[in-house]
């Protein structure tokens, strides 16, 4: 992990130097079918109004983030097809690279939204968009790990992104890792290997977080 340490600290200080680079977040629609507890926004809290920006007040929104001196944008969205198309999130992608304004145009949007089709990654590339995909390792449960298509994703995206924790997560049967080491040696080699996915458009995603686990029943 040292060496990994090591090379992460001379990227980082190659591209982006002794400075903090910021995202402003801006929230496109609460609209979202999902069920995640965690999240105010899942789809049975029905103690919040829904609401998707019109692209008139995404243009007011991002005007006055550039009054703040924010230059680089995430673009979130809740889950849901019906009022949360992707051709909404082009759109407003399209409304925000279009405002010129006193204080500067904005520099970069990042799009943070759900995992979702190939064609529809297609169209965010088509967008101007780099595109980054987060997934987990190849292995593991259907809706956790081999849901995701991981060469056809890499063939469409910019970069894989992978998400190298949970080796032991919170569903798990046993204490252990979050990420142990030859776990993530062994996944990085099943994604270049296995899945064709070139060397050079992997980042590897590290947790820095530890669990406090308690066995019971010997």
């Amino acid at each position: 992990w040292e060496r990994i340490f090591a090379l992460a600290r001379e990227l980082k200080g190659r591209i982006y130097g002794n400075r903090i680079v910021m995202f402003a977040p801006l929230y496109l629609s609460n609209h979202c079918i999902n069920g995640c507890t965690y999240c105010p926004y899942h789809h049975q809290n029905k103690h919040i109004c829904r609401k998707k920006l019109t692209q008139e007040e995404v243009k007011n929104e991002v005007i006055a983030l550039q009054d703040m001196g924010h230059k680089r944008l995430a673009i979130e969205s809740g889950e849901d097809p019906v009022n949360n198309p992707i051709e909404h999130i082009l759109e407003c992608i399209k409304t925000i690279y279009g405002i010129h304004h006193k204080n500067g145009d904005i520099r970069r949007v990042n799009v943070n939204i759900a995992a979702t089709t190939v064609e529809n990654y297609r169209k965010l590339k088509e967008a101007g968009i780099t595109l980054s995909v987060d997934v987990t390792a190849p292995d593991g449960g259907s809706n956790w790990s081999n849901c995701y298509d991981r060469n056809v994703i890499g063939d469409v995206a910019d970069y894989i992104v992978f998400m190298a924790y949970d080796q032991y997560g919170i569903g798990a049967t046993k204490s252990g890792t979050t990420a142990g080491f030859n776990w993530v040696e062994t996944s990085l080699k099943k994604f270049i290997d296995r899945e064709e996915i070139p060397s050079n458009k992997i980042i590897l995603g590290i947790p820095f977080y530890t669990r406090l686990w308690e066995e019971n029943g010997g």
